[in-house]
């Protein structure tokens, strides 16, 4: 599982543009900030107690906030495998990021359903 990991880490290295931002520099979506090279996260000043496989989907939807991700681009870029359909994994860590977040109940404020194209960290 680890080495599935790092290749998935480095498979998603090489897809980055070279005109991305220094990849350890904080991700600012709204009032949330994530640090990437002390892994925290804070929400309006708030620090957020995340697992690292949270704080690792986090940090993946607002690297592309505003953009829909598949559970199938979630399943690649986190675990380095294909999503199969059935496992609720992604599904899981969605919903406690959300309790997390404060954003339990429809409309969503933060991490936003897009029907038939994934999930997406809401950009305003």
């Amino acid at each position: 599982i680890l080495l599935a990991h790092i290749k998935a880490h480095l498979r998603a290295a090489e897809k980055k543009p070279a005109t991305d931002t220094d990849p350890t520099a904080a991700l600012v979506v709204q009032d949330l900030i994530l640090d990437i090279s002390s892994l925290r996260a804070t929400l309006a000043g708030t620090e957020l107690i995340l697992t690292s496989a949270e704080f690792e989907l986090l940090s993946l939807l607002a690297r592309n906030a505003g953009k829909p991700l598949s559970r199938d681009d979630i399943s690649k870029s986190l675990r380095g495998l294909e999503y199969d359909g059935m496992d609720r994994a992604i599904d899981m860590r969605i919903s406690s990021l959300r309790r997390k977040l404060g954003d339990e109940e429809p409309p969503y404020h933060y991490i936003k359903t897009v029907r038939g194209k994934g999930y997406l960290l809401a950009t305003g």
